[in-house]
């Protein structure tokens, strides 16, 4: 029989076995992987500078509006330290442009990616991209015709871009590297070729 000491010796020994085990698999699973990542024609915000930050997002994720909020506030703040530029790729969590997706998380989203692409065809990328988060749950055709309005574009060619083949192609040249880097979930992006996950704050976006 074992004593009182012998019996926790026992218990600490394993408790610190399966401490090493539990702290290298936090490790690994929070260490950065590093992705050949294509900028393509994806808009950027920012100039030429040494970092550059490449982010896959879904305009009707909660969690992308954080970091899309996080991710400007860095930015303004770093002109004087550590800039950087930052570009915007599509992963709608939604089955209908997303064969990757088992079901349809955000039946919006794939919508408004494709306004958003239709946007910047016309020059108004960012501005479209700031009106799709601050109106995340106001995403039906006719909310974006308005934003489309609001904005000042082309109607006609607005309309006939959003059932363009062409647009669709664009969207899913985005999904597709998405999927080939291993995204399943939004946001995920990567400071020069480094990913990382989840709605990052200012400071954590700086330090990345």
């Amino acid at each position: 029989v074992l004593s009182l000491v012998g019996t926790q010796s026992l218990y600490a020994s394993r408790f610190k076995a399966q401490y090493k085990v539990a702290k290298h698999k936090l490790q690994k699973a929070q260490k950065p992987e590093y992705q050949e990542i294509e900028l393509g024609q994806s808009p950027i915000r920012g100039e030429n500078s040494a970092a550059l930050i490449i982010e896959f997002s879904d305009f009707q994720c909660p969690f992308c509006k954080r970091f899309t909020k996080n991710l400007k506030k860095a930015f303004e703040g770093s002109h004087t330290h550590h800039p950087f530029s930052y570009a915007f790729k599509h992963y709608p969590l939604s089955s209908q442009c997303n064969p990757h997706i088992k079901r349809d998380m955000h039946p919006r989203a794939c919508h408004a990616a494709m306004a958003s692409i239709c946007a910047q065809n016309q020059g108004q990328f960012w501005a479209m991209h700031d009106l799709l988060f601050e109106h995340q749950h106001e995403l039906e055709d006719e909310d974006l015709k308005s934003y489309a309005l609001h904005l000042k574009l082309d109607m006609p060619q607005f309309i006939d871009c959003l059932s363009s083949e062409q647009t669709q192609q664009k969207l899913s040249e985005d999904i597709k590297l998405g999927a080939q880097v291993g995204i399943r979930g939004t946001p995920v992006f990567f400071v020069n070729g480094w990913g990382f996950k989840g709605a990052k704050g200012p400071k954590s976006i700086h330090e990345a």
